[in-house]
């Protein structure tokens, strides 16, 4: 160790050409040395005049491999929380279309489920995108449904998506029922926010009701639950009274929903309703008018 020591101290001052003689003439039989030996003088040097400079290595090694690992172990663990939401989402999908199937088992029509893809944040109370259009039985008028209430309307279907109204957009009407009393009302909202349901004077409509749709209009199934009466507003008014509505299902909060799949007689339409009507009366007009 002390020769070792003195081969270095000699080396480093460079004073004597001898030093670098003893030290060429050192490495030289180390190299010829047996291995054990080698491994020997190694082990000396690293542990007594290298020692400072191998910490310093290791600890560096070490700390490069420890990040290499924990960016590893990072993008695991982010494919891993990926997977989850996905299996999450796609178990939150399936119990949720058992449920819609189970509240439209009674009605005499098929659903088809649909998952809300967009949202139109600028018009108040919002038109919304789903994915689910013709290609699936979709048409306009078609009423959209969740097991905790009724959601909205289809305005427009495309071949695999459709615009769909939801119940607090102000140009939405949906007339409704007392459970209590089964007096009738139309539940609306004046600015995207506020539901109310206008009722007549004479009805028997009281604070706590449940509402469920009645099915006039025919787009809307007769008993799907709506909202409860949470405040009768006061008003001068002798013919039409307000009410304040709390609707069971948060249209904001809606992910999937069922939307009816009503025949064609079923559905509003202008031409199909009034034709009985009004073709005869147009037709013998028409046969006064011919000469």
């Amino acid at each position: 160790m002390l020769i070792l020591r003195w081969l270095l101290s000699t080396a480093t001052r460079g004073k004597e050409i001898v030093s670098i003689f003893l030290i060429v003439g050192f490495a030289v039989w180390l190299a010829r040395s047996p291995v054990a030996l080698q491994n020997s003088w190694r082990m000396a040097m690293t542990g007594t005049v290298f020692y400072p400079i191998q910490v310093v290595v290791d600890q560096v090694h070490f700390r490069m491999s420890l990040k290499e690992q924990i960016r590893r172990l990072q993008s695991e663990n982010a494919i891993l929380l990926a997977d989850n939401a996905a299996l999450s989402a796609a178990a939150r999908s399936k119990a949720q279309w058992q449920n819609l199937k189970r509240t439209a088992s009674p009605m005499p029509w098929k659903v088809v489920p649909a998952r809300v893809v967009s949202r139109n944040p600028l018009r108040l109370g919002g038109i919304w995108v789903v994915d689910a259009g013709s290609a699936q039985g979709v048409q306009e008028g078609m009423a959209a449904f969740t097991p905790r209430g009724v959601v909205g309307r289809i305005l427009a279907s495309g071949t695999h998506h459709s615009d769909l109204q939801s119940i607090v957009d102000p140009d939405c009407r949906i007339s409704v029922l007392s459970t209590r009393s089964r007096n009738p009302g139309i539940v609306y909202s004046p600015d995207g926010a506020r539901i109310l349901l206008e009722f007549s004077a004479t009805s028997d409509i009281l604070v706590g009701d449940s509402l469920v749709s009645w099915g006039a209009g025919g787009i809307f199934p007769k008993g799907l639950p709506v909202g409860r009466v949470v405040a009768i507003v006061k008003s001068p008014a002798k013919v039409v009274r307000t009410a304040m509505i709390e609707l069971f299902q948060d249209p904001w909060k809606v992910e999937d929903v069922a939307i009816v799949l009503k025949p064609i007689s079923y559905a509003v339409d202008t031409s199909t309703v009034l034709e009985p009507i009004t073709r005869p009366i147009l037709d013998s007009l028409a046969g006064r008018r011919a000469p």
